[in-house]
């Protein structure tokens, strides 16, 4: 596979992704050659695996369960910060209403 689009796909057809490529064809005649050869390239693609053992290749899972962890912490540092700035007022009040009968419209 010694071709413009190989070289071009490369990194992600080599690396520690999953790739989906997507072939596209006209029906028509004067599409044909070209038709033939984008099912051939993407039977091609079909056909290639990772090797793995060649390099490493770091698991995504535990990148992301990292990057969510320090996400948290970041989250707890930044909250006990706000809770420690927080300044919290209580103010009791005792209301006492007196009702004056002077006061009340008698019907």
């Amino acid at each position: 596979m010694d071709n413009k689009l190989t070289m071009l796909l490369e990194p992600v057809l080599s690396g520690g992704t999953r790739t989906t490529l997507i072939v596209c064809c006209r029906a028509e005649d004067q599409h044909a050659e070209e038709t033939v050869q984008s099912l051939r390239f993407g039977e091609m693609c079909s056909y290639v695996q990772q090797d793995r053992s060649s390099g490493v290749v770091p698991d995504a899972n535990n990148a992301v369960s990292q990057a969510l962890k320090a996400i948290e912490a970041e989250l707890r540092d930044v909250e006990a910060e706000i809770r420690q700035k927080e300044r919290w007022e209580w103010r009791a009040q005792t209301r006492t209403h007196v009702v004056n009968e002077m006061d009340a419209e008698v019907q």
